[in-house]
């Protein structure tokens, strides 16, 4: 591990653990722009456009000059009409069919396009491979991405990959599949590179689509396009997976468009967004802080201020082998496991809450199906049923905690989130129970000579108005009372005070709302474990106790 890493680990534990787990599990996908490409020497919009307003096809000339401070969509457009005029003649004379004319047209346009595109970046891919861009510290990780998204006309990404593949890969397939409209199906068994701009391969022989948005109508009608919903698989995607964007800046208005409507439609799913910074930038901490904040709540993106060095380093602990990855996070002294405890009474809006977060790795707050006697509240229980429940909770407490312990043993990283907190058993006991209930839970979690400890976590409690639990609760069936939930309420917060617990008050909060907290929590906030083991031991020596008696 280099200096470069370590200073990674250090200083964004929680995305490379998230990142590296969606790597994993297969649910990472990209978002790439025209920065990824600027290492081969393939320029980016405004000098494209600059480097075609000088081919004497164009001969933009002092017009140019005059109109330079157009939007670029807006100065493309002008400089295709004045292609346009001067091509059209030569074509007419070959042929007097309309729609034949518009069609040379822009066929001639985008071999201006891919002239200028190429003009000085390498020719053979061994001399692309050669270039230590941070596309190539990627290419492990997108190889096994679900989707990649490059807005970018060339095929630098395709060709690498093509390069990289094994000898067995050469033998059956390209391994990848370039397409430029998300409608179609993709191939299953194969990498699927989305061009939604446009695809301009140096081979112009392997490509026979001719879309390319350059210029303002067709940046318009793309625009159409989203509204209208044929962008739908792209967000489909964004609002299921995680997405790291790298080499753009979030200029693109189809781009923000996507990711705001996929923020409000999955509130509780980020992605990341690496923003480029010169080794040398004087940008002011509070500046880039700003920058993230507007990201975090407005496009739900999680921003990481990298340099070209630090690009290259992540792509680099994202492709690590896990054995080898473990062994850097050690020697960094980071833990790339975290697991939050979402907790708070019946019908306070946790299991919704719990659903927007499923880009984490997320546990049910129970295995199988609850008896149904569970809908009842706990002091109107039977002995007989009380025996019933307890039986079963503490059989659900040692599959949760086992799972969670080899999880965490079997695995480098992760980031968890666990519907309901094991102490949580406590409350749902008369006062004077309590410590027998903790006693059951220790021997539940370490039967026999295990010694086996609570897994620990960060625990989010959300708290809202009792009378706003008790009309929930009766809409799923359950019977409650305002002094029963206060009852409840207080005896959360003597085993979860503020010092163990992150208490988010959520009345008068949409569940939008409630997401948005607890995502700040996990994705932004310091990591706080709440000591769940000595907690429950306390309560079994009667150290901690309930504040009311029966």
């Amino acid at each position: 591990m280099n200096r470069t890493q370590e200073e990674i680990l250090r200083r964004y534990p929680k995305a490379v653990s998230h990142l590296r787990r969606q790597v994993d599990d297969g649910r990472l996908g990209f978002i790439l722009g025209a920065g990824v490409s600027m290492a081969y020497n393939i320029p980016t919009w405004g000098p494209l456009i600059h480097a075609v307003a000088q081919d004497p096809s164009v001969n933009a000339g002092a017009s140019f000059r005059e109109s330079n401070s157009l939007p670029l969509p807006i100065l493309a457009e002008v400089l295709f009409q004045r292609f346009s005029d001067q091509a059209r003649p030569v074509i007419e004379e070959s042929t007097k069919n309309l729609h034949d004319i518009e069609r040379l047209l822009q066929s001639k346009w985008r071999k201006l396009i891919h002239e200028v595109l190429y003009k000085n970046a390498p020719t053979s891919v061994e001399d692309l491979d050669e270039v230590d861009s941070g596309l190539r510290h990627f290419l492990e990780v997108i190889r096994k991405s679900v989707l990649t998204v490059t807005y970018n006309f060339d095929d630098i990404l395709e060709r690498l990959l093509l390069h990289h593949r094994t000898s067995e890969e050469k033998e059956e397939s390209l391994t990848f599949q370039s397409v430029v409209d998300a409608r179609l199906p993709f191939r299953r068994d194969r990498t699927i590179i989305l061009h939604p701009n446009g695809l301009l391969p140096h081979n112009l022989l392997e490509t026979n689509n001719d879309t390319l948005v350059l210029n303002e109508g067709s940046f318009a009608d793309q625009m159409i396009d989203v509204m209208a919903g044929q962008f739908s698989t792209m967000l489909h995607y964004l609002t299921k997976n995680t997405f790291l964007l790298i080499g753009l800046s979030l200029e693109d208005e189809t781009l923000r468009h996507l990711l705001r409507q996929s923020a409000r439609l999955s509130p509780g799913n980020y992605h990341y967004y690496v923003r480029f910074i010169p080794a040398d930038s004087k940008v002011s901490q509070e500046d880039l802080t700003a920058e993230a904040q507007s990201n975090f709540n407005v496009y739900n993106l999680i921003t990481l201020h990298l340099t070209d060095g630090e690009i290259k380093a992540l792509g680099d602990i994202l492709s690590m082998l896990p054995n080898r990855l473990r062994a850097c996070a050690e020697e960094a002294g980071v833990d790339l496991h975290y697991t939050y405890y979402l907790t708070g009474v019946p019908g306070v809006g946790k299991t919704t809450t719990f659903a927007f977060f499923n880009s984490l790795v997320t546990h049910d707050e129970w295995t199988e199906p609850r008896l149904p006697i569970m809908s009842l509240p706990y002091t109107s229980l039977s002995p007989e049923q009380e025996k019933e429940i307890d039986n079963w909770i503490m059989d659900q407490l040692y599959k949760k905690n086992l799972r969670m312990q080899d999880e965490k043993r079997e695995r480098v990283t992760g980031i968890h989130l666990i519907d309901r907190c094991p102490p949580d058993a406590i409350t749902f006991t008369r006062p004077p129970d309590w410590p027998d209930k903790a006693k059951q839970i220790l021997c539940a979690v370490s039967p026999g000579n295990s010694n086996r400890l609570l897994h620990d976590g960060h625990v989010i409690m959300l708290e809202v108005d009792p009378r706003e639990v008790v009309v929930r609760a009766a809409m799923r069936a359950k019977k409650s009372g305002v002094d029963y939930v206060k009852r409840l309420m207080e005896d959360l917060r003597t085993i979860y005070p503020e010092n163990r617990a992150t208490i988010i008050p959520a009345t008068g909060m949409t569940p939008t709302e409630v997401a948005k907290w607890v995502a700040r929590i996990i994705f932004l906030d310091g990591y706080r474990e709440a000591g769940l083991h000595k907690v429950v031991q306390q309560v079994a020596d009667g150290s901690i106790s309930s504040p009311h008696s029966l």
